[in-house]
């Protein structure tokens, strides 16, 4: 188990890149992102598929609501935030 995340992701793509037939795969993780109307809470989709140079990462921002039953609010689309990081995926 890794204390940050940049470990935990190193570690989730050893694993991905190990599995051998794999067609696609989506790595999710829970964290902040710093927009043009500031940072909020979001959570992160890695999508990586076979045969594609690089993967795409979107994020959802949220916001928790509610004082008695907690939830959690969707705040916007989703986004497209980066799209150039090589896929892990191996052929």
């Amino acid at each position: 188990m890794a204390e940050r995340l940049e470990d935990a992701l190193e570690q989730t793509y050893q694993v991905v890149s190990s599995m051998v037939g794999l067609e696609s795969a989506v790595i999710v993780w829970d964290g902040y992102f710093t927009g043009a109307d500031g940072r909020s809470e979001a959570i992160f989709f890695e999508v990586h598929e076979s045969g594609a140079a690089n993967s795409v990462v979107s994020v959802q921002r949220y916001r928790r609501a509610g004082l008695f039953t907690k939830r959690i609010l969707p705040v916007g689309e989703l986004e497209q935030v980066i799209d150039d990081r090589p896929t892990v995926i191996k052929n």
